[in-house]
């Protein structure tokens, strides 16, 4: 077995070497920024003051849901007289998901990025409740519906509660291959992706039908922007 030696020389500089990369990464200048925002009740844009808001952290990127133990408090602030609020972040902090919590309701997450030069993110108003909202699903097959196809459309809230309507071609407007209906949605969290650009809300919805040929269940993720009605076009096989 060989025994490699090193002679002192080779040592000084492989200490310096360690202590210097050390060094390095202990100088890399932290700095401290804000998520700034506003707390409203709902679309009528009504501030809610005096709320404790808290910004936590989730190890897991795949959390975004709901509240979960493993996430670490960062800070936390109360909302003043105008529904206003400023979260601390420091650059150590930086996550890919953020959450801003009430209790343990999470209103709002998304990629909060600080930097030195933009400390401070701006991300508009959260809403203390879920949005239920007017909207219109064109479902479409490729062939025709017929009298005894039906589908289900359920949609979550925040609470666990759900939206639930069937529509059948009699109460539904038909055209050609489109079964067109009207229902409501419920909007969960807002989220915050790369920028105010890219704000929206987000929500999930089950789509059970049946058909003459099938019968399934699908679940997707819908977003829109903050308070308009939406449309959702869904094309399938059914």
């Amino acid at each position: 077995m060989k025994i490699k030696t090193y002679t002192p020389l080779f040592i000084f500089f492989l200490v310096l070497a360690v202590f210097s990369s050390c060094k390095n990464e202990d100088d890399t200048p932290e700095f401290e920024g804000t998520i700034n925002g506003k707390l409203v009740d709902d679309c009528s844009g009504n501030p809610v003051s005096n709320v404790t808001l808290s910004l936590w952290e989730a190890h897991d990127t795949m959390i975004f849901t709901k509240f979960d133990p493993s996430f670490e408090k960062i800070s936390e602030a109360v909302t003043n007289a105008s529904g206003e609020f400023s979260l601390k972040i420091n650059s150590s902090d930086i996550s890919q998901r953020l959450f801003i919590v009430k209790g343990t309701e999470v209103l709002a997450y998304g990629d909060y990025k600080i930097s030195e030069a933009q400390p401070n993110v701006e991300i508009g108003s959260i809403y203390e409740k879920p949005l239920t909202r007017p909207a219109r699903f064109i479902l479409t097959r490729n062939e025709a519906w017929v009298p005894g196809d039906y589908v289900v459309i359920s949609n979550w809230n925040r609470d666990s509660e759900y939206i639930r309507d069937t529509f059948t071609t009699q109460n539904s407007t038909m055209s050609g291959s489109d079964m067109i209906v009207d229902t409501e949605v419920s909007f969960i969290y807002k989220y915050y992706w790369k920028d105010t650009a890219r704000t929206a809300m987000s929500g999930r919805t089950s789509i059970a039908y049946k058909t003459q040929n099938c019968k399934d269940v699908s679940s997707i993720g819908l977003s829109s922007s903050e308070c308009d009605t939406a449309v959702y076009e869904i094309i399938d096989d059914w």
